[in-house]
């Protein structure tokens, strides 16, 4: 049986099998879902660039103002109008984000009856529920 065509051709498949859905028999107990850490395959396309990632968020007012409220550093490197200055501080973000993931994965994976482990990952899963509350928030107004 041949395959029907892509609804947007051009676009890139995206695999939603990974994702489990609350409620359902197949979800993970023993500990929460994380997603991976992305890399320079999976990324958005325009993330790993940082000319395009500038044009988009300079031709995007919303998304502007979201950046010089949440990443002020970006946002002033971004409007400073250097190319380099603005790919310095994102490179750095990216490296820091990155760290903090590995961190987060090791505490994922070290003796469950570590209390500083135990810590920073109750600390981990408070400041991922802060930043999905203004998520939410932006999209109500």
């Amino acid at each position: 049986e041949p395959r029907p065509a892509a609804p947007f051709p051009g676009m890139p498949r995206i695999d939603f099998s990974s994702i489990s859905v609350p409620g359902t028999s197949n979800q993970q107990q023993t500990r929460p879902s994380r997603p991976s850490p992305p890399d320079s395959t999976t990324s958005p396309q325009g993330l790993d660039n940082p000319a395009m990632l500038r044009e988009m968020l300079l031709s995007n007012p919303h998304e502007l103002s979201l950046l010089k409220e949440r990443n002020p550093p970006l946002a002033e490197a971004l409007l400073s109008g250097d190319l380099a200055k603005f790919s310095k501080v994102l490179l750095e973000q990216q490296q820091e984000r990155a760290r903090r993931e590995q961190e987060r994965i090791r505490l994922f994976s070290a003796d469950p009856f570590d209390l500083d482990a135990q810590a920073k990952i109750e600390e981990d899963i408070r400041q991922q529920n802060i930043e999905e509350n203004m998520t939410i928030a932006d999209r109500k107004s």
